[in-house]
């Protein structure tokens, strides 16, 4: 994920979510994080206990809200969000793709 696609995409979960996502928050995330560890750090901030290994359920209302993020951000079909996706990290050459 380039500087201003990140940008971007932590505006996005800043808006949907209504948190504000510190510098810590989004530099443990690295630049092409895997959707399971946003949604652990978006659980997190919202106060859940939340594991490193628990992932998200499909009708998980976090999880369901990340993927309409990542949906728009990436120009791909909603139903084509998995959580071992990284947004922007594995695209084509000359295109966005679906991770």
């Amino acid at each position: 994920m380039d500087s201003l696609e990140r940008v971007e995409f932590v505006m996005e979960l800043e808006r949907e979510f209504g948190l504000d996502l510190g510098d810590r928050d989004v530099e443990a995330l690295g630049s092409a994080p895997m959707l399971a560890d946003v949604w652990r750090t978006l659980r997190r901030l919202q106060g859940a206990p939340v594991g490193e290994d628990d992932m998200p359920l499909a009708a998980d209302p976090t999880w369901r809200r990340l993927a309409r993020v990542v949906a728009r951000c990436m120009a791909m079909p909603l139903d084509d969000v998995r959580w071992t996706d990284r947004p922007f990290g594995d695209r084509p050459q000359g295109g966005a793709g679906t991770a």
